[in-house]
């Protein structure tokens, strides 16, 4: 996450106030809008590496229960 952000805020915001934004959800919600919309971008990244592989995974078992012998 902290990499996302770095990424979407770097050129709005300084180290310490990504640091600042990433420790704190209350600090993020009150940001400007075009920072929380940074967070918001950073955000979904970070969730769809995080989903896509477990999503994956769950479909594997889902087959095992497919072809299961009684």
């Amino acid at each position: 996450m902290p990499r996302n952000l770095n990424k979407y805020l770097s050129d709005k915001l300084s180290a310490a106030e990504i640091l600042k934004i990433f420790g704190s959800i209350r600090t993020a919600r009150t940001s400007p809008p075009e920072i929380r919309a940074g967070v918001i971008r950073a955000y979904d990244d970070t969730m769809y590496i995080m989903y896509l592989p477990a999503l994956i995974l769950c479909k594997f078992g889902s087959l095992q229960t497919v072809f299961r012998v009684n």
